[in-house]
């Protein structure tokens, strides 16, 4: 029991030990910035400032910019709908039901014809096999809407190589029909 009680004692000094060893070292930083060398006394010993550490505070963080997830958001007429069903789709924190909602997304807007839309949702995705199958689905409607480009751009983002691979002969024998 003795050794228990001592262990939870030597615990929580280290633990004290190491949030006063990181507030010690961002306030030498601080007091050092744009400095070459620390201060030094006569005797070429550290000076001290003065100020003891406890009474610093911590620099201030600046307030954090509200950034756009992703580029492909900003594609000229995708409905606003789209682009905001997309933003609440991909702060979901359960993967699977997050891929569940974005190949629904997916579907909806291949559907309209939001092709480049799509192939930047089917990036998001996490699970493998199913972001393979639904850039299956968005290569054959660009295909069938006679967009190679997008069609090629969507193969790139294939997982599994022989899938890739199979796109890329699909979209390969279009253009040879073509």
């Amino acid at each position: 029991m003795n050794l228990e009680v001592a262990s939870y004692i030597a615990g929580i000094v280290a633990a004290v030990a190491g949030v006063w060893s990181v507030y010690y070292a961002r306030a030498q930083v601080k007091g050092n910035s744009g400095k070459s060398a620390p201060p030094t006394a006569a005797d070429g010993t550290a000076a001290t400032t003065g100020v003891p550490l406890v009474e610093q505070p911590f620099p201030a963080t600046p307030p954090k910019q509200e950034e756009e997830p992703c580029n492909f958001v900003n594609i000229t007429g995708v409905p606003e709908e789209l682009v905001l069903a997309f933003k609440t789709t991909d702060t979901m924190f359960n993967k699977p039901k997050r891929d569940a909602a974005l190949k629904a997304l997916i579907m909806r807007s291949v559907q309209l014809g939001y092709v480049e839309f799509s192939i930047g949702l089917a990036s998001r995705m996490w699970h493998k096999p199913t972001k393979d199958a639904v850039l299956n689905y968005i290569v054959e409607a660009a295909l069938s809407a006679n967009q190679v480009q997008l069609a090629h751009e969507a193969s790139e983002h294939y997982f599994n190589m022989p899938n890739k691979d199979a796109a890329k002969t699909k979209i390969i024998g279009h253009v040879s029909r073509a």
